[in-house]
């Protein structure tokens, strides 16, 4: 009988490769995800590579249409790694390997929520629709769309909505979706939200994942403290556009808070920079970006005490970019030197005329409507803001919180 010579296999791939024949299903997919946790960083890094470029198994890692029609998670499973880095370069990686539809869903995103902010409902609603015919349902899909009903006092509509999809959903989806519903609701106060958040977190077992992600995922304060790690893992089981909202902010987060990975997150945003560059606020967070002359000017006119013309050049900028925040501070400190309120005709409006009216009074009650569109929407950046507002009211974490808050914006 001929014999075949075995090819000598490279070192530290070969237990690897073995793992990949088996990786058959899903499950299949997270055991081997596991054992590859356990590894030192550059065999897992390595073997990651391999694993994504793997046309079987990358089958079971992708972003799969089919799976997100009726469903929040694609698995019932989260796997947890020994260091955040680990989930980090994965997450880079499987993004890296889907920039086309990372591409195409910033662009979406971008339109939508300049639309909502704009007060121009029906054609964000008409683009979400879009949205989930091309990538399914998702946290930030539901988001968007229960506050959008709740600004148009279509209450009913929005529960016939939650009441459809939670029938085929599992009870963790179902609640999440709950909560987003709950969370739109413009008659439930932040105050209100907060406790209801609080109430489940408590009633959650103490070695649960959820217990770790609930705040992070429903009621994000970028002045408040996360397990970031948890909240990536997590992540995994989700449809793209929360796993790239989930990374981008975890690491804008992290780099505010300079926990010790500052190093590792600008390498491996280089790694992806294919898939990041279309998120402005992400690139101005990790400093890829120098302030705009346009910005510097205008800073500069207010700097100069001349009020009425920054708080119009700001306004402008506002109008035509509602997501460019970096003008948000100086109109609003521009209208409240000027003793000015401003007139609301859109969403934007109001979250400003709500800062404006703190600043006159520095009474905590008139940021209520601002606090509670970001909570509407969490997922926008651009409403964190509020947070730097909110140190502000008290004075005694000025030297650290709040400027954590201003790093990542």
């Amino acid at each position: 009988m001929c014999q075949t010579k075995k090819r000598k296999q490279p070192k530290g791939q070969t237990t690897s490769k073995r793992l990949y024949l088996n990786v058959n299903c899903q499950l299949d997919y997270l055991k081997t995800l596991y054992l590859l946790y356990q590894k030192n960083r550059e065999v897992f890094e390595s073997s990651i590579k391999f694993l994504i470029s793997n046309p079987i198994s990358f089958q079971h890692i992708q972003f799969q249409d089919e799976i997100f029609k009726r469903s929040l998670h694609k698995t019932h499973y989260v796997v947890t790694s020994k260091d955040v880095r680990q989930v980090i370069y994965l997450i880079l990686e499987i993004l890296s390997k889907s920039s086309r539809q990372v591409q195409s869903y910033l662009r979406c995103k971008g339109n939508i929520e300049n639309l909502i902010l704009l007060g121009k409902y029906n054609d964000a609603l008409s683009l979400l629709d879009e949205h989930k015919s091309e990538f399914g349902i998702s946290y930030w899909y539901f988001e968007n769309l229960f506050g959008i009903y709740s600004i148009q006092d279509k209450k009913l509509e929005a529960y016939k909505i939650y009441e459809y999809y939670s029938k085929t959903m599992t009870d963790v989806e179902s609640r999440d979706l709950n909560l987003l519903l709950e969370r739109s609701n413009k008659s439930v106060s932040a105050e209100r939200f907060d406790f209801i958040t609080n109430s489940l977190i408590d009633s959650i077992d103490q070695t649960s994942i959820d217990r770790k992600i609930i705040n992070f995922m429903f009621n994000f304060d970028a002045s408040s403290s996360y397990d970031i790690k948890s909240a990536l893992e997590f992540s995994l089981k989700l449809n793209l556009p929360d796993v790239y909202n989930i990374i981008s902010r975890s690491l804008a987060y992290l780099s505010a808070y300079q926990v010790g990975h500052f190093t590792d997150i600008c390498k491996l945003i280089n790694i992806s920079r294919n898939t990041t560059n279309s998120d402005l606020w992400l690139n101005k967070i990790l400093k890829s970006e120098h302030l705009s002359f346009d910005y510097i000017s205008c800073l500069t006119v207010y700097l100069s005490g001349n009020n009425s013309n920054s708080k119009q050049w700001s306004l402008t900028q506002i109008k035509s970019n509602p997501r460019n925040y970096i003008y948000f501070d100086v109109f609003i400190k521009s209208s409240a030197l000027s003793n000015e309120k401003h007139e609301c005709f859109n969403l934007i409006d109001n979250y400003l005329s709500s800062c404006i009216d703190f600043l006159l009074s520095y009474r905590i009650d008139e940021l209520d409507n601002a606090i509670k569109i970001s909570q509407q929407f969490n997922s926008m950046n651009c409403l964190q803001y509020i947070n730097i507002l909110k140190s502000k009211e008290n004075y005694s974490f000025l030297n650290d919180k709040h400027k954590n808050i201003k790093r990542f914006l």
